[in-house]
């Protein structure tokens, strides 16, 4: 009986901490990630540990942002032709905005006349 209330307790605390140990399981393995590069680096240009760490980090954040210049136009592009093809979204969007809704909203809205 004890072993299921450990286990039934367990569960729960990992289900509640569970966005804390995702965080904490990437954490490590992009440390350990960066690490083993740095090492490479280090053994095979003769650098310091502390440089070739710092290099790394350089080319990881440029890397990061290249990809970012690269994809972000794009999103945008294709967030707005989303929105001129389907201009009911939007609509829905800031209708939705999280509060309670007290009555069912007029769908689609059309105006006869």
């Amino acid at each position: 009986m004890l072993r299921t209330v450990i286990a039934a307790a367990a569960d729960v605390a990992v289900w509640v901490w569970s966005d804390v140990l995702l965080d904490l399981f990437f954490a490590v393995l992009f440390a350990c990630i960066l690490r083993g590069v740095t090492d490479c680096l280090a053994v095979h240009t003769c650098l310091p540990a502390g440089v070739a760490l710092a290099l790394v980090v350089i080319a990881v954040a440029l890397a990061a942002l290249g990809i970012a210049y690269w994809m972000v136009p794009e999103l945008v592009g294709e967030e707005n032709n989303l929105m001129g093809t389907y201009p009911v979204f939007g609509k829905a969007s800031a209708r939705n905005s999280g509060y309670p809704r007290t009555r069912a909203p007029a769908w689609p809205t059309t105006r006869a006349g």
